[in-house]
């Protein structure tokens, strides 16, 4: 069934609500994970700061997730700076360096759904300096220290860029989903097969910011090949080119399940491919035939 255009206009705000409940959820359990981990790893020497702390974080996290989950209209959510500045107080409070990563690896997680990899990188960076430096302010300075100190800062880069690595992963996957939702939503065909094809691949210029857009269909019933293209400059809508089977070769290729792409530079340049199905890359692609190119 296709979607009406107001289905359409509230994608994105789906999409996004979608994000911020992961953000909510991931706020309790990575919160209570720090807490369980601070007060197994420190023993006698734990701070009642640090727990009460994290006690409250805790409880404010699990309001917003009751809140969004009991209310549909409730507007209550913890902004992200909130958490960078906790981040930033339970550095200096806690004694436990595994408490800490927990805590780190929402945040990053947090801010790789908000799409700002600029932010992440900033983020992964300075808290990896800021527990390199708390660290050795605990220990006294030792040349074999300084291998501690860069094991850490090692494992927090990774555990970072990895954490930030799936959140940016999970907000494209949406992006993918959220363009295959309009394309699809043009496809109405009560207005004619078409102009619903030139409002489909109208959308995808428009996505990728390209000059034209182009579908190919073969019809071996009646042996032709029906060609759609539409260009960002067109007025007037077309309808396809209808040519002859000996054109294929031109528009389609055998391997439906291989993605293709070439790039030219004035009669040269390479192609590139992979396998839809396994992600594997290929690192030779043969080049198009010149009608192709043309």
């Amino acid at each position: 069934m296709p979607l009406n255009e107001e289905s359409v206009r509230s994608l994105e705000g789906t999409e996004r609500l979608y994000l911020e409940r992961q953000v909510t959820l991931g706020r309790v359990i990575l919160v209570a994970l720090s807490l369980v981990t601070l007060l197994e790893t420190s023993g006698e020497s734990v701070r009642t700061a640090s727990v009460a702390f994290l006690a409250v974080y805790l409880l404010v996290a699990l309001g917003a997730a009751l809140a969004e989950r009991f209310s549909s209209e409730s507007r209550f959510r913890v902004p992200i700076v909130v958490d960078f500045l906790a981040l930033a107080a339970f550095l200096y409070l806690t004694p436990s360096v595994s408490a800490f990563w927990f805590l780190f690896l929402f945040a990053v997680f947090a801010q790789a759904n908000r799409g700002n990899t600029r932010a992440m990188l900033a983020l992964v960076f300075t808290a990896t300096a800021g527990i390199i430096f708390r660290v050795a302010l605990a220990d006294p300075f030792r040349w074999q220290s300084v291998w501690h100190w860069l094991a850490v800062g090692l494992g927090t880069i990774v555990s970072g860029l990895g954490m930030g690595f799936l959140g940016a992963r999970e907000r494209d996957h949406l992006k993918r989903q959220q363009l295959l939702e309009k394309i699809t939503s043009q496809l109405q065909f009560d207005r004619g097969l078409t102009e619903s094809v030139r409002q489909a691949l109208g959308e995808l210029t428009t996505a990728f910011e390209c000059e034209q857009a182009c579908l190919a269909v073969r019809d071996d019933e009646i042996e032709r090949l029906f060609v759609w293209r539409v260009s960002r400059k067109d007025t007037e809508p077309r309808g396809p080119e209808v040519l002859s089977l000996s054109r294929c070769d031109t528009f389609l290729i055998d391997a439906l399940e291989v993605s293709l792409g070439w790039t030219f530079k004035d009669g040269g340049g390479e192609g590139f491919g992979w396998d839809r199905r396994t992600g594997r890359r290929f690192r030779t692609v043969p080049p198009p035939p010149d009608s192709t190119r043309d």
